[in-house]
This record gives structure tokens, sequence and C-alpha cells, in this order.
């Protein structure tokens, strides 16, 4: 019998909000204060199925596309440069142009 994907949630902008793979997980929000909210919840109902978080390698990524005037803190512009496209996740970087240059 056939059975369908699930389906993945994703952003109004079409970013998908989660994936994993294997003992890995990634949540993926615009807002890090979701994602920081998240992390205490998903702890405890991860260690009622006897699965544990390390915290100390928890990492939070924020994850957005920059306006084309959105500049850093030293006023850089942020356009194709956001510091999530240098990100890591399932060993892959987040921004496929990016992986596919290294």
């Amino acid at each position: 019998m056939y059975e369908p994907r699930p389906i993945i949630p994703v952003s109004d902008k079409g970013l998908p909000l989660e994936w994993e793979y294997a003992d890995d997980v990634d949540f993926f929000d615009e807002e890090e204060e979701v994602l920081k909210n998240l992390l205490p919840i998903s702890t405890q109902v991860l260690s009622e199925w006897d699965l544990n978080v390390n915290e100390s390698k928890t990492e939070f990524v924020h994850l957005f596309l920059a306006s084309k005037d959105e500049v850093d803190s030293e006023g850089k512009l942020l356009k194709d440069n956001e510091p999530w496209r240098s990100s890591k996740s399932l060993g892959s970087l987040l921004c496929s142009v990016a992986d596919i240059k290294t």
C-alpha cells in the first residue's frame, strides 16, 4: 500500500522549518526567539522517549533573506552574504550555491 510522504512545514517564504537525519534534528525559523523557546520543550519531549539533547552542541541559526540595502554591524551589505549561508546541516552548507563551490 502506498503511503504519501508527510507534508513538511514551510514558512510563508518557502523555507523548510524542520528536517532530520539519524540522531540529528534541525529546527529552523525566521525568529531566533522561537527556537530558543523550543529547546526546553524539545528536550523534555525527547527525554520522555529516552533521547537526550546535548545543549552544549545546540546551535541557533538565524535564517533570513536580507534586503538589498541591509547591512551588518560593520556596515557590510548582507544581501547574498547572510551568516547562515556558512552554517552546516548534516554535513552540507545551508546555502547550496556556497556548498557547491566548496
